[in-house]
């Protein structure tokens, strides 16, 4: 399923991959702040900057060893789409992913 050269193929992994990624930074720094008493490693805008920024591997896995250019072409799109969204709309805001904490 993953090895198909399609554009919806790269939406889905385009979206998917940042959310899985934000998770596991979100349970990283959880874990670094529990161990440095409070002071958290990075702040959640640079979670939601770094969760995009891992579409990038994936698009060079698609489009350098793959040679699936559809697939990392939706890929590269979707990732300059949210990148330029986040500077829009999130960037020097004061957010908080986890109410929790």
């Amino acid at each position: 399923m993953l090895k198909r050269d399609s554009y919806i193929l790269g939406v889905i992994l385009a979206l998917l991959i940042p959310v899985l990624a934000a998770f596991i930074f979100l349970a990283l720094n959880h874990l670094v702040a529990d161990v440095l008493h409070g002071m958290k490693a990075v702040n959640d805008n640079g979670i939601i900057l770094l969760s995009i920024g891992m579409n990038l591997i994936a698009m060079r896995y698609y489009l350098v060893k793959l040679s699936m250019d559809k697939t990392g072409k939706a890929i590269l799109a979707l990732t300059f789409v949210m990148g330029i969204l986040f500077f829009i709309f999130l960037h020097g805001k004061e957010i908080n992913l986890l109410t929790f904490n």
